[in-house]
């Protein structure tokens, strides 16, 4: 066996692994954000709406030609008094993006689907520091739905 095999063998053993953390990937080391969305479900009236599926979807934008990564994709349905939350949690890749898109889309039984999309700039997100590697930041975005007439 070459001394390259040994040493990756030895040190596979040992718990070392020879990985980095690109794009998407979740692996041992990697700095970690956890994105949460929360907000309230209401109609025209002001009144709250349980049981409202909310689906949220948060992208990167780049300002070059990679594509852009998801950074969540989760649905919930909205409690009796209308609030919602979602967590998704990803590697960082914080340097590779300028804005993150919030697509947040509500469906309910009698009342029109409603799509909301929301950009924040990197700078304006809020960070709170969990532990030396993790951190999350949480945006609310509330929504209002009209009833089909």
């Amino acid at each position: 066996m070459k001394l390259a095999k040994i040493t990756t063998w030895l040190l596979a053993i040992l718990g070392f692994q020879m990985q980095s953390c690109r794009y998407e990937t979740e692996e041992y080391g990697c700095p970690h954000t956890t994105f949460k969305t929360t907000g309230t479900v209401k109609d025209e009236n002001g009144n709250k709406i349980g049981g409202a599926e909310v689906n949220v979807k948060i992208e990167t934008i780049v300002n070059r030609p990679e594509e852009p990564e998801v950074k969540a994709n989760k649905s919930t349905l909205s409690d009796n008094n209308g609030a919602y939350q979602v967590s998704d949690g990803r590697c960082d890749g914080i340097d590779r993006y300028e804005t993150l898109q919030y697509e947040v889309i509500t469906r309910k039984d009698g009342y029109k689907p409603d799509t909301i999309i929301k950009e924040v700039r990197k700078e304006d997100l809020k960070f709170k520091k969990v532990d030396s590697w993790d951190k999350s930041t949480t945006q609310e975005i509330n929504v209002v739905l009209k009833k089909h007439k």
